[in-house]
Formats: structure tokens, sequence, C-alpha cells
């Protein structure tokens, strides 16, 4: 951010590698955000993609949503809904209350007879504080969970 010290991007980006070989979950997050951004450097949406993965393998829910997202519209990687489910189902499992109902709208979009389980992770996102998880709950005639406090941010 440049705190008492003057912005740089680059130099920031060569930090946030480290920190991500280095296994902070965050760091690789972060990374893979500058690199799909273009900040420090030329974009490269390929090692955007990887360091998402990497992200989550550590065990970082907001990575892997990433990476779901990334699998879902091709961005980096091949697209493949398949890879995309899976992803998003790590963040749900991850408590990353987005994943889960990305994961629920990529079901039904597959299968209208993963309806079952679309439900269950749309709730599951509606407990941990997905606001448009309990929308949807609420407009299908469903019970709205009460969501869990959000989690500091990581």
């Amino acid at each position: 951010q440049g705190l008492c010290v003057p912005e740089d991007p680059a130099a920031a980006r060569g930090f946030l590698v480290r920190g991500c070989d280095g296994g902070a979950e965050t760091a690789c997050r972060e990374l893979a955000t500058s690199l799909a951004a273009g900040r420090g450097g030329a974009v490269d949406l390929v090692g955007a993609a990887h360091r998402m993965a990497q992200g989550c393998a550590l065990g970082d829910g907001k990575s892997c949503a990433m990476e779901g997202m990334a699998h879902q519209h091709g961005r980096g990687v091949k697209a493949d809904e398949v890879v995309a489910f899976a992803r998003f189902s790590r963040a749900c499992a991850l408590d990353y209350a987005t994943g889960c109902t990305a994961a629920a709208l990529v079901a039904l979009k597959s299968d209208a007879s993963r309806a079952g389980e679309a439900l269950r992770l749309v709730d599951q996102g509606c407990l941990l504080g997905d606001p448009t998880a309990c929308r949807i709950l609420a407009e299908a005639g469903g019970e709205v969970s009460t969501p869990r406090p959000p989690l500091p941010p990581q």
C-alpha cells in the first residue's frame, strides 16, 4: 500500500512471490490478484491461476473460490465446470461463504436433479453470512438460516 515507503508494485510482487513460495496462503491470493490485474508487471492469467491453486492447496477459501471462477470462465485455465464446482466446494468447506453459493449455482446449472445438493450449499452459504445465499433461500420459500457473524478479514 505504500505506507511509510514509496509504493512499488513490482517490489511488492517480488515479496508476494517469496511469501507464497514460503507457504503463506494470503500471499498466494494477493499475488494471484496482482498477476491477474497486471500490478507490478504484465498481466499473467496462467500465473494467477497457478497461484490461486497454490493458495487453495494451502487452505485459503478465497483462493479456492477465485480458482473456481477461473475454471468457470476459462481465465488462465481451460474452462471446466466440474473443476469449478470442486474448487467452490472446497472454498465452502473452508468456510468461505460465497464459495458455497457459487458451488450451488454451478451444481444447478449442470444438472437440475442436484437441487437438494444446491439447497444444502446455499443454506451453508447463508449460515456463513453470504447475503446472496440468504436471499436465494428466502426467494425459494425455504427457511432462512441465521447467519453467523462474519469472520475478520484475512
